[in-house]
């Protein structure tokens, strides 16, 4: 779940999601859902108890993000590379190929990156780790090799704001956009006041 946050943290809008071993879940009340291959955004809500002050956070933060669901490997990286985004697979085991993320050009993908985590378990599959166009590694100089997920997204995501590639998901007029969408889906009995007051319900709601 704290991926959520620190994407929301750097202004990253999308997350891409393969589950062809368990379903990805977190705590939000009102994040985009969009499946393998389809083009469209549901809403996906999910009504929670009562929260810890970390579980309320989190599930603010899931409010904004967009979350881009897949079947395969190959469903998401053929959407990515459709949409002419660099794969780029973060893994220690990846052998030579893989290059210290310090050395990796970002500013000559013009196009839009994607990083790639693996489960804190299993790591990426080896599928992934074929189809990707670029393999990376977080330089480590202790005996443990090992940040968790959230840790190393957090790190690569700085490191790409040190360098100044990291630049927001979406224009202003796609922000306010997204923002105004989810006021309304946050807003009880919206639809109905909308009705009632003779007002045009916006396509996307």
């Amino acid at each position: 779940r704290g991926i959520v946050d620190v994407l929301d943290s750097f202004g990253v809008q999308t997350l891409h999601v393969v589950e062809s071993v368990e379903p990805f879940r977190f705590d939000t009340t009102c994040g985009g859902d969009t499946a393998a291959g389809a083009e469209t955004e549901d809403s996906d809500h999910t009504q929670l108890g009562s929260k810890s002050a970390f579980e309320a956070r989190m599930a603010q933060a899931g409010q904004w993000i967009t979350v881009r669901r897949y079947s395969s490997a190959d469903a998401a990286i053929s959407r990515l590379h459709r949409d002419g985004v660099v794969c780029i697979a973060l893994a220690l085991d990846a052998g030579a190929m893989s290059r210290p993320l310090g050395q990796i050009e970002f500013s000559s993908f013009s196009s839009g990156v994607c990083l790639m985590f693996g489960n804190e378990e299993r790591g990426l599959s080896r599928r992934i780790v074929q189809l990707a166009d670029v393999l990376a590694y977080v330089p480590m100089l202790g005996f443990a090799q090992s940040f968790n997920v959230v840790v190393s997204c957090a790190m690569c995501l700085e490191h790409l704001r040190m360098d100044g590639v990291l630049r927001p998901d979406l224009t202003q007029t796609e922000t306010s956009a997204l923002y105004r969408r989810w006021i309304l889906r946050d807003t009880q009995h919206a639809r109905r006041l909308f009705v009632q007051h003779k007002l045009a319900l916006p396509d996307d709601f």
